[in-house]
């Protein structure tokens, strides 16, 4: 079975097997909003995820800042262990416009 690491990504999204990254794996545990907005959250290596339903059979995902998260959601992940608080402060707020802080967390 070949794994993430055999597949070369080289800008086409579509010459991997989705299933076997981490963003099909994050999606598979996402949480939908209890405010019923419609987006789903997740989170990964201490970052929070959003998704949106793009209408056309794809979600957009991007990282959010802690704050825009719904509580209930923080909460229970605090619970589970999935995020700690130190994590939660950290990324609480950020410039949206520079996602650098997301990117530079695969480091840890």
């Amino acid at each position: 079975m070949r794994t993430l690491r055999d597949e070369i990504f080289a800008g086409d999204p579509f010459a991997h097997d989705w299933r076997l990254t981490e963003a099909h794996a994050m999606f598979a545990a996402c949480e939908p909003d209890p405010d019923g907005s419609g987006r789903r959250y997740a989170t990964m290596k201490g970052i929070a995820f959003a998704a949106t339903n793009s209408r056309d059979g794809t979600w957009h995902g991007y990282p959010v800042a802690w704050q825009k998260v719904p509580p209930e959601l923080k909460d229970r992940w605090l619970e589970q262990r999935r995020v700690t608080a130190t994590t939660l402060r950290r990324y609480k707020d950020f410039p949206e416009q520079n996602i650098r802080w997301a990117l530079d967390s695969d480091d840890e």
